[in-house]
This record gives C-alpha cells, sequence and structure tokens, in this order.
C-alpha cells in the first residue's frame, strides 16, 4: 500500500536518480547489513562480519 502512495514520487525519484533505486534492492537484499553497496561495501562486510554468511552462499552454488 505504501508503493501507491509514493508512485508519483518515485516517478520523479527514478528520473533523478535511478542509481539509488538499485542500490535499495541491493540493501534489502542483503536484509539491510550493507548500508553501503558503492564503494566502502568491503569495509562494511568486515564491520558487520556477514562475510561468512556471504561467502557460504556464494560457496554453496559456487
Amino acid at each position: 500500500m505504501v508503493c501507491v502512495v509514493s508512485g508519483p514520487a518515485s516517478d520523479l525519484d527514478d528520473t533523478e536518480r535511478p542509481r539509488l533505486t538499485s542500490d535499495h534492492r541491493l540493501r534489502r537484499g542483503a536484509g539491510g547489513v550493507i548500508l553501503i553497496s558503492r564503494g566502502p561495501e568491503r569495509t562494511g562486510r568486515r564491520v558487520i562480519n556477514p562475510s561468512e554468511r556471504y561467502g557460504s552462499s556464494e560457496t554453496g552454488p559456487g
């Protein structure tokens, strides 16, 4: 329901900064652990120590 309210607002945001949309998806996919999915992303992983979770996932299907 919230999406509907930010529908018209999203149009402007997407056109102004479509990069944020992609970042938001990555952040949510990671479970809100990595707030910075740009450059310091590496540092964030080490700080929260989620490398174990990511490593296992990558090693599993890999």
